[in-house]
């Protein structure tokens, strides 16, 4: 996905940053194409409408879980998007109870996938009142994966391997 950023000295310039989606990194766009990569990872080298060379400096948020990067330009922070609120993240957050009281390997899975799917729904342009039902839903699917999938799968095992 990509965010359009707009950024003073760069008047007439489409800057978007694209958010990382699972493989790829992020990367920074100047009028839709990538901008030349600096020396360190995630930095890139703009030069501004007065011929200024400056700095950017991508980095992951939030430990990687929120999709939308931080962009710096010569060590000064840009704001991409507004931040979630807290209630969102809580909310995003409640399938890691999972990750405590779940089965160790699926809970542990199963709550930080669904976590990170949650986040990402509320960095999405749908309706809050759709967000927070897709959130629910995938909570939801999570706790039924890490609590059903353990009962069901041996039941299968059972009924194929002891058919009479």
């Amino acid at each position: 996905m990509q965010y359009p950023v707009k950024i003073e000295g760069f008047e007439g310039h489409r800057l978007a940053v694209t958010s990382d989606e699972f493989i790829s990194n992020p990367k920074l766009l100047i009028d839709g194409k990538p901008a030349p990569a600096g020396q360190q990872r995630g930095q890139f080298i703009l030069h501004k409408n007065d011929g200024t060379k400056v700095v950017a400096q991508i980095t992951n948020a939030s430990l990687g879980f929120d999709p939308v990067p931080h962009l710096s330009l010569d060590g000064k922070k840009i704001q991409v998007m507004e931040p979630l609120d807290r209630f969102e993240w809580v909310w995003s957050g409640i399938p890691l109870i999972l990750f405590f009281i779940g089965n160790v390997y699926l809970g542990t899975i199963c709550s930080i996938m669904a976590f990170a799917f949650n986040v990402r729904v509320f960095r999405s342009s749908r309706s809050n009142l759709q967000k927070f039902l897709l959130t629910a839903l995938i909570s939801g699917l999570a706790a039924g994966i890490t609590y059903g999938l353990p009962v069901i799968i041996p039941l299968l095992i059972n009924l194929f391997l002891h058919k009479s």
